[in-house]
């Protein structure tokens, strides 16, 4: 036994000094910043980027210079049509090619640079003159590179034509898809690719002949068909003439997992496609071929079937295709939480963390805003914040939010202090007491920040402020709005109306497109703050036009759209009216107009004109819970002024954060 011992220790010593025996060392807790091994190195969680162009056909060549330096065969598909391309990643898989996107009638010049960087001797078009024209081939002759076309007379065809390409000698298996969508081939793209079997297409109801006769030239012994008879039918499955076994989930992300776990790459990379747009998974697709890498589906959100499979995977790394309309921040956010690794206790710029979104409650909470996207994101912002607390509470000021910060900050919370910004064009007088008539004794400039230590019943604010106590007139103070998590998991469209070419209406010097986006933003801070999911129709001065917005509302999955206007008449006419369309959603939408009204009136201390059902576009377009609310007339002398002033657009945001409270409660 004594001998054991000695050599166990010899052996630890050695093991030690290779360092194959991690030593867990004590941080330094006197600042924030991490001088010794995080945790997240231990845990490795996983790697998440983002592949992102401009376009689909950028996203392409992208995708294409992750996985390939040079190419002897690229193949092409059209971007804006996934029929021929569904069979394309097998074919892919078999010549080491990228698969590339072109317009119908002319090669994009992100795909022509991107040939230019492979220098291929040959491409590979898949689909007939009807899909890419001849102008195409033309233009890729001109770089010098052999084109030969894989074109059937119709998709059917065309995959078949594909399949005997693939495997020239037979096939043991093949993979039946419907030729309606292309979850369902994204899905078993890469597993196919990899093990070079063939991807054959049906029709819902019937079995086409071309794939019947694919079937017999490759001799196939076994058919795997995905998706349920909502897609392929029992009776097109009947007409298959050898053994068939169909794999099916409830959803698209159900089917996704199933497949993923029954043809397992064991990989331990993934590739995260949207199920709503084909491009980019397409030429994802190839990639992820070559890689041996999995193809994982999600939406706009993550379904708990995604969830579960990616966390029992151990995925090392995963890669998000296309920009945020393919796979929004939201969901790109919920990656990094799904994954994160939970005994991480510092955070930094770039950082996604579930306790990203605590540090930034409790960062408003304390009276210190932040706009990031998601909320569970350290971006600009919140580093800002978190600097900005660190340096007013006397701790070590860094940008990093460590232990320190965190207890700081909840010590700071506990105090229940209520935090306001000065919002004037030039200064705020502050007073000896709660009205005009005291004396002045200090001036405040705009955005200064003070702390609410009591409010008047003449709506004035005692505040502190360098060491000072005064009193201000609360309608020159933005009150920061604490987050209590309220409207956790709810999802809120705001339309401010108007924007671009389009100024709205214009009246006492106020254009409504500049004022209405004024109110959205503070709006969107205030229901963020609250945990709502908010999206905009526009941030900046961008025109839209009333049908882009009602589509955008229409595939947003959120709970409700508010449109936000101003009014003009004949500068007798004031007050506050919203408006609903009886379409869809008739009575919801009557009860979010209702809230919308009475919260904004009360907090503007507008007359109240009236709640009424009003032919606008974007709410008799909008098929989710609408309204259009018309804050105030800024052609009448009253409403301009209130409109004017920085402080009622704030309260017109508070007045629709408390109206949609009022709603979901």
């Amino acid at each position: 036994m004594q001998k054991f011992i000695i050599f166990f220790k010899i052996s630890l010593i050695f093991l030690l000094a290779l360092g194959l025996i991690p030593i867990e060392t004590k941080a330094n807790s006197t600042n924030d910043s991490d001088n010794t091994v995080n945790a997240q190195s231990v845990a490795n969680p996983a790697s998440i980027s983002r592949i992102d162009g401009a376009n689909l056909y950028e996203t392409s060549a992208l995708i294409s210079s992750k996985g390939w330096s040079q190419a002897d065969t690229v193949i092409i598909a059209r971007g804006d049509r996934f029929s021929d391309a569904l069979a394309g990643v097998p074919l892919a898989a078999k010549y080491d090619a990228p698969l590339l996107l072109s317009r119908n009638n002319r090669l994009d010049s992100f795909t022509k640079n991107e040939l230019q960087r492979l220098s291929p001797k040959k491409v590979i078009i898949l689909g007939g003159h009807l899909a890419i024209e001849e102008s195409v081939e033309n233009d890729i002759r001109a770089l010098n590179i052999q084109v030969e076309r894989l074109a059937g007379n119709n998709m059917h065809d065309t995959a078949e034509l594909i399949a005997n390409e693939v495997a020239p000698n037979g096939s043991e298996k093949a993979f039946i898809v419907t030729d309606s969508r292309f979850e369902d081939a994204l899905s078993i793209a890469s597993y196919a690719g990899v093990n070079e079997i063939p991807i054959l297409l049906t029709e819902k109801d019937s079995l086409p002949q071309q794939t019947s006769q694919a079937l017999s030239e490759l001799d196939v012994e076994k058919v795997y068909a995905l998706g349920g008879d909502l897609v392929i039918s029992e009776s097109a499955l009947s007409q298959i003439n050898v053994d068939y076994e169909r794999i099916y989930g409830q959803t698209r992300f159900d089917t996704n997992t199933k497949v993923l776990n029954r043809f397992n790459l064991n990989s331990n990379k993934a590739y995260i496609a949207t199920s709503d747009r084909f491009p980019d998974g397409l030429s994802g697709g190839a990639l992820a071929a070559k890689q041996r890498a999995d193809v994982v589906l999600v939406g706009d959100n993550i379904h708990q079937t995604t969830e579960n499979h990616l966390l029992s995977k151990s995925y090392r790394d995963l890669f998000v295709l296309g920009g945020e309309l393919a796979v929004n921040s939201k969901v790109y956010g919920d990656l990094h939480t799904i994954l994160e690794d939970p005994t991480k206790t510092v955070f930094r710029l770039g950082d996604y963390h579930s306790k990203v979104i605590e540090l930034r409650n409790s960062l408003a909470d304390a009276g210190y805003s932040t706009s990031d996207q998601p909320k569970n994101y350290f971006g600009p912002s919140t580093r800002t914040a978190v600097t900005d607390f660190q340096r007013d509470s006397g701790i070590t000021v860094d940008g990093v939010a460590g232990p320190q910060t965190f207890s700081t900050l909840r010590e700071a919370v506990s105090n229940q202090k209520t935090y306001g910004y000065v919002s004037v064009s030039t200064t705020l007088n502050v007073r000896s007491g709660p009205g005009t008539s005291y004396s002045i004794i200090d001036s405040l400039s705009n955005n200064t920040k003070v702390e609410i230590l009591e409010t008047t019943s003449n709506d004035w604010h005692k505040i502190g402020y360098d060491g000072k106590i005064g009193y201000v007139s609360a309608q020159f103070v933005e009150l920061v709005i604490p987050s209590d998590g309220s409207l956790e998991g709810k999802k809120i469209i705001l339309d401010p109306g108007h924007g671009g070419s389009d100024p709205g209406g214009i009246g006492n010097g106020i254009i409504e497109k500049d004022l209405v986006l004024d109110i959205s933003l503070k709006a969107r801070q205030i229901l963020e703050d609250a945990g709502a999911t908010v999206i905009m129709t526009r941030t900046d001065d961008t025109y839209l036009t009333l049908s882009q917005r009602s589509t955008l509302a229409n595939s947003s999955s959120a709970d409700i759209f508010i449109s936000v206007h101003a009014n003009l008449f004949n500068g007798v006419v004031q007050g506050t009216e919203t408006f609903w369309h009886g379409r869809y959603e008739r009575s919801r939408s009557i009860s979010l107009a209702n809230s919308i009204q009475d919260s904004v009136v009360e907090k503007m201390g507008t007359r109240y004109r009236r709640v009424a059902e009003g032919n606008f576009h974007v709410v008799r377009e909008t098929k989710i819970p609408s309204t259009l609310l018309e804050v105030a007339f800024m052609d009448h002398p009253d409403d301009a002024a209130k409109l004017k002033q920085s402080s009622y657009r704030q309260r017109a945001a508070e007045g629709i954060y408390e109206g949609v409270l009022n709603y979901f409660k």
